[in-house]
Order: C-alpha cells, then structure tokens, then sequence
C-alpha cells in the first residue's frame, strides 16, 4: 500500500487481502508517511495525468489458478532451459532465472 501524506511517501504491506487487512496496510501507510515527515527532503508532487479506462481480455482456455501448484512447478521445471528452477541465493532469497533469446532475465 502506497500512501502519500502531505507530500511524503508511506508505505505498508499485508498478506490479509480481506477488508480489515486492507484497512489496517492503508492506516500502516499513512502513519509512515506522517513518520517519514521528519525526514523528508523534497516533497513529492505527482503530475497531472488523464483519466485511462480500456478492457483487456485473455485467449487462455484454463484458468491458471485452477492448477494446482505442485503441477505449475513441474511444468516450469521443464521450460527450455530450466527456466524457473529456483536457485537459493541466500538467506530467505530465491532467485527465479528466466531466460529467452540468450539472455539471462532474473527476478528476485
């Protein structure tokens, strides 16, 4: 959740997407970017954008969050050259490589 407070930034994160985890992040936000107050240098000012609106939709035939997981993983694990094979790079870490035309696009 971003938030910006008086022309400073706040930001909170939460696993809880229900209602009152949303509420709570959004409360979290704002109280750091008050917090963040003290510190701030430049103020943030965003810039005047127009309104987009539009519709996208998919040509899949299976929704993917039908899938279960242990079958998403083996189906990753068989992608021209490993791609999505996790390597652990330190502690907690993962790093998910993913690569196309012979280049090597990493993720964290």
């Amino acid at each position: 959740m971003r938030a910006i407070v008086d022309g400073v930034w706040g930001f909170a994160a939460t696993w809880h997407a229900d209602r009152d985890g949303v509420v709570k992040a959004a409360r979290d936000a704002v109280a750091i970017g008050r917090a963040n107050q003290v510190v701030a240098g430049r103020r943030v000012e965003l810039a005047p954008v127009t309104r987009a609106t539009g519709q996208w939709t998919s040509a899949f035939e299976i929704d993917p969050f039908t899938v279960p997981l242990g079958k998403r993983w083996s189906l990753g694990f068989r992608l021209p050259g490993g791609a999505g094979r996790p390597r652990r790079q330190g502690p907690g870490q993962w790093l998910f490589a993913f690569r196309q035309s012979g280049k090597d696009h990493r993720q964290q």
